[in-house]
């Protein structure tokens, strides 16, 4: 159709059913779910739980190796901190004094945990607190406390860092619930509280080089993690994860070496919950001085 408006000015004008016919809708919807499909997450739960759980262990070495960040110093801290806190808790449930290894033992006897009958099937005492999930001051942790209470079992990572349960032992059994309501109390009020008794090391430990505490948040995460078949063979230079962090844990990793590369006795430097605080302290101070 055509507007004839004087000899000089004509013009066309073209009918919209006509744009429309030469508008090919098929390919333009196909354009825009190309684009939307490009813009759009593909992860799944694994891509997640591996994103998550390489920030941590990369925080971890962020921590302890870049600056002059200074461990044990921020331990030495948290450590002063922790027993004051540990003995304050005996004070308020009837401990008379303020010997810290007499309050350690007064705790544990008042609020006892089954799954510390399996200690030895987690690698002992050095180790145990960080094997054994239901030692972990996390969600997780929680919940393997609870689920020892209803099971009877307890649950962990052996040395080989396979996840394991373990049947509680018999002289441990007088300390799961006889009832529901009981499992619950035993499960969760005295797991917290027994997690208190061991953050400053076990009574056995306690002022030998720091004692063997329990692991904090983050290390248990890590641990928790290292259970879970995707990780199993990660490995942090020729260690494998799950070995690293009980180096770690230990205090062995973060020791000092000979000329032979043989640790010297007495350097051991715990990254246990009061290596994580102490790791908090650090920063803090770190920041204030910035």
């Amino acid at each position: 159709m055509s507007l004839l408006f004087d000899d000089n000015l004509k013009i066309e004008v073209v009918p919209s059913v006509e744009i429309i016919a030469n508008t090919d809708f098929e390919k333009a919807i196909y354009d825009l779910d190309t684009e939307i499909d490009l813009l759009s997450s593909h992860a799944d739960i694994l891509d997640y739980i591996v994103a998550a759980s390489s920030g941590v262990i990369c925080g971890m070495l962020d921590i302890l190796w870049v600056g002059n960040f200074d461990l044990s110093k921020g331990r030495s801290v948290a450590d002063e901190k922790i027993n004051g806190f540990v003995t304050k808790t005996a004070n308020l449930f009837g401990y008379k004094g303020d010997d810290l290894k007499s309050a350690v033992s007064f705790l544990e006897k008042k609020f006892p945990l089954a799954s510390d009958g399996n200690t030895p099937d987690f690698g002992g005492g050095l180790q145990h607190h960080l094997r054994d999930f239901s030692h972990h001051p996390t969600i997780v942790g929680l919940i393997f406390s609870l689920l020892t209470q209803f099971t009877e079992y307890s649950f962990g990572i052996d040395k080989n860092g396979n996840f394991k349960p373990f049947k509680v032992p018999d002289k441990s059994k007088i300390y799961i619930g006889k009832n529901i309501p009981d499992k619950i109390i035993k499960g969760t009020i005295l797991w917290f509280f027994h997690l208190i008794s061991d953050i400053a090391g076990s009574s056995s430990s306690t002022g030998r080089s720091g004692g063997t505490g329990i692991p904090g948040p983050i290390l248990s995460l890590a641990k928790e993690l290292s259970a879970l078949p995707v990780f199993k063979n990660i490995k942090v230079g020729d260690t494998r994860l799950s070995l690293f962090l009980s180096k770690l844990f230990n205090g062995t990793l973060l020791a000092q070496h000979d000329e032979n590369g043989k640790i010297i006795k007495g350097t051991e430097l715990q990254f246990d919950f009061r290596g994580e605080l102490g790791a908090a302290i650090e920063l803090g101070m770190d920041l204030c001085r910035c």
